[in-house]
C-alpha cells in the first residue's frame, strides 16, 4: 500500500511548513504555523484541498474573505513544475 504524502505549504508565502499530510488526511480548523512569518493560519484540509478559515497576525484573528476551495500547489514526486 503506497500512500502519497506531501508537505503543507504556507497559504500566505508559499513556503514549506513543518507539517506533512497524507492523501487520506482530513483536518478541520487546523492551526498551521508559518516559521518564516511567525503567523498562524486556520485551515481545513480534505484530499489535498486546503481551505483557509482565518489567519492570526500579532495576536489578532482576521477572517479571510469568502472564496472557493483552492487546490494546494503540491508537486508530484518526480515531476517538473
Amino acid at each position: 500500500m503506497n500512500i502519497k504524502t506531501e508537505w503543507i505549504l504556507c497559504p500566505v508565502c508559499g513556503r514549506k511548513t513543518h507539517d506533512k499530510i497524507r492523501e487520506d488526511t482530513e483536518m478541520k480548523n487546523f492551526p498551521l504555523y508559518c516559521p518564516k512569518y511567525k503567523q498562524e493560519t486556520l485551515i481545513d484540509v480534505k484530499s489535498f484541498i486546503v481551505n483557509i478559515c482565518s489567519y492570526f497576525s500579532r495576536g489578532r484573528a482576521r477572517r479571510c474573505p469568502a472564496s472557493e476551495p483552492v487546490k494546494h500547489p503540491f508537486r508530484a514526486s518526480g515531476s517538473s513544475p
